[in-house]
């Protein structure tokens, strides 16, 4: 039997009903219907001669071969997208100087930055990761020239909306809200809007609550609430493995959305940072960076 040559188009499809768990979340992820997203399956189970997905009518899952050729589709699709983005990329030369948001540091973002790296091998990309009021103030002095923060952050001065991320309640996987008189806050210092949004919360459903600690990064805070010393608030991004996202019906009302922006573009002019708002935008519109980067427990 000779070789098969798999379509690219195939194991995107393949990759999207992994990820998403479904035919018609799939469908919204690679731009197709749900019975389109069926026939591509078929179609690549026939070419490999092999049953890749076990379906029942509540739930899909990998076969040991669809776990097997999941991997390899990974990285056949990341080479694939990388090779186009570079031959197609105009050549930029230069450095740009990167402020982000401890907040958007995600696991994902390092990766968005190498393979804005390799597709631009001439930029020199230089990144500081801080809080994003100091990132600000660091912009206008000259600094950076591009920085990626929260509208909020930036006292609301103009910039270029990448997405709007929503903020959650988060504690650890163990942790019994009902169990609770006065909610345990676990936050950053002021300014901060993550903070401002809890103690709004917690007004709004009459909740009393004790700050237990403050913390002086993300990282800190995730930290502080994985080893289960209270409920924090933070965008989705920055949930994690050891965490459960609290609903409204365990008492913890719904918090608004989180305006992530890039600033600088107007003095930062030119096709170095518009190709890096392309990456992005790209990201966001590919599912890449607007979902938790781990699985958190939800409820």
């Amino acid at each position: 039997m000779g070789f098969q040559d798999l379509d690219i188009d195939l194991l995107r499809c393949f990759v999207a009903v992994a990820d998403a768990k479904g035919f018609t979340a799939a469908g919204k992820i690679v731009g197709r219907t749900q019975s389109g997203v069926s026939i591509k399956i078929q179609r690549l189970e026939h070419l490999l001669a092999r049953q890749l997905l076990r379906r029942t009518s509540r739930s899909l899952a990998l076969t040991e071969e669809g776990e097997l050729l999941l991997g390899y589709a990974r990285r056949i699709l990341d080479l694939h997208d990388e090779g186009l983005r570079r031959v197609t990329a105009p050549a930029l030369d230069g450095t740009l100087h990167l402020g982000i948001a401890d907040h958007f540091v995600t696991e994902r973002l390092p990766k968005l930055l190498s393979q804005f790296a390799r597709t631009y091998p001439l930029v020199k990309l230089e990144v500081e990761v801080n809080s994003g009021i100091a990132l600000m103030e660091s912009l206008d002095t000259g600094r950076f020239n591009l920085v990626i923060a929260s509208r909020e952050d930036a006292r609301r001065r103009p910039g270029h909306l990448l997405f709007r991320e929503a903020l959650v309640w988060v504690a650890s996987e163990s942790f019994n809200p009902s169990g609770c008189c006065s909610v345990p806050l676990v936050l950053l210092p002021p300014p901060c809007q993550f903070r401002r949004e809890a103690f709004a919360a917690l007004e709004r459903s009459r909740r009393t609550w004790t700050l237990v600690y403050t913390g002086n990064s993300v990282p800190s805070i995730q930290a502080a609430v994985v080893a289960g010393l209270g409920v924090s608030v933070l965008g989705i991004h920055s949930t994690a493995t050891g965490m459960r996202i609290l609903q409204p019906q365990e008492g913890f009302p719904a918090l608004s959305g989180m305006d992530i922006m890039l600033y600088g573009e107007e003095k930062f002019e030119g096709s170095i940072a518009k190709a890096l708002v392309n990456f992005i935008l790209r990201a966001v519109h590919e599912n890449e960076l607007d979902q938790p980067l781990s699985q958190p427990t939800i409820g």
